[in-house]
């Protein structure tokens, strides 16, 4: 688990780590919430929210696969 998420936080970020790294396109809602077990796109959005407030990913509001994850120093 990354310092400072929730469990499913986590499960989510290593996910978009994933598909960055296989180099494909940032994921939908849906594809989100298969990939973690989730039944809820309101879930994977609730998620999405506390990851973007602490600065591990951001978000174009409104726009599809908008997701891009924020690369942090580490000191």
């Amino acid at each position: 688990m990354q310092f400072g998420v929730t469990p499913r936080q986590g499960q989510v970020l290593a996910f978009l780590r994933q598909r960055q790294a296989d180099g494909l396109a940032a994921p939908t809602l849906q594809e989100i919430a298969d990939a973690i077990g989730c039944r809820s796109k309101g879930h994977v959005s609730d998620f999405l929210a506390g990851l973007e407030a602490r600065g591990h990913i951001r978000r174009i509001p409104g726009a599809q696969r908008s997701v891009a994850l924020v690369e942090v120093a580490n000191g």
